[in-house]
């Protein structure tokens, strides 16, 4: 059983602090399940693409047939002698990675719910989520006044990356414009965005970090940037 280490972090654009860790366990079960459940596209099979990300770096699977064999090289071409990592079935594995982590790290008897989303245009955060106490209290938060639910974004990648991946800022930021357009203000600069870590067998434990954007910034609402 695949076991990561996950770390839960605030921010709000700028600054991380590290708020807790712990190590979550899920199976290869759980990631054929959610993957064919609960990701946005049609992979089948993700327990078996997980196997081959993370582990197969020396078996034939990685190989790429040619007809021949030489240097290649011309000018700065050189020949390819190994498949890579499909961007699209990675970012599928850490969908179907990223919330049963999650839920393994709830105290026992604590439920999670959350729905897909699709956004206008194709905008807007991976799912929705339920915000229960026992959620905020993983980033060791207990407020009175906080937000039902909150905007969820995953973003994996093969390797290891401990920065916060700014990138997936635009998705929540499309999520808060609306939410600004439809009056529900107190939903503003709330949100999670989910980096998976798979290890590509290089000596390096796979990791999920989830990041909590929390708005400890002023923000212009033109650009959404730190003001």
């Amino acid at each position: 059983m695949p076991e990561f280490d996950c770390s839960f972090l605030l921010t709000d654009g700028n600054r991380v602090v590290v708020r807790g860790k712990r190590t979550c366990s899920v199976s290869l079960w759980q990631i054929e399940a959610y993957g064919k459940i609960y990701g946005e596209s049609l992979v089948l099979a993700t327990g078996a693409h997980y196997a081959a990300y993370t582990g197969a770096r020396r078996r034939p699977l990685w190989s790429l047939r040619a007809t021949a064999r030489g240097s290649g090289k011309v000018a700065q071409y050189n020949e390819r002698r190994q498949k890579v990592a499909s961007p699209a079935v990675t970012g599928h594995i850490g969908e179907a990675m990223a919330l049963p982590a999650l839920f393994a790290a709830m105290p026992d008897g604590e439920s999670l719910a959350f729905v897909r989303l699709h956004g206008r245009q194709g905008r807007g955060p991976d799912y929705i989520s339920a915000a229960p106490r026992a959620l905020w209290r993983l980033f060791d938060i207990d407020a009175q006044t906080l937000p039902p639910t909150l905007p969820v974004e995953v973003r994996a990648r093969i390797g290891f990356d401990q920065k916060y991946p700014r990138s997936a800022e635009a998705p929540l930021k499309a999520y808060w414009r609306d939410c600004l357009r439809s009056g529900q203000s107190e939903l503003l600069r709330y949100g999670v965005v989910a980096r998976v870590n798979l290890s590509s067998g290089a000596g390096q434990a796979s990791a999920i970090r989830f990041f909590l954007f929390v708005p400890d910034v002023v923000y212009d609402m033109a650009t959404w940037g730190p003001s």
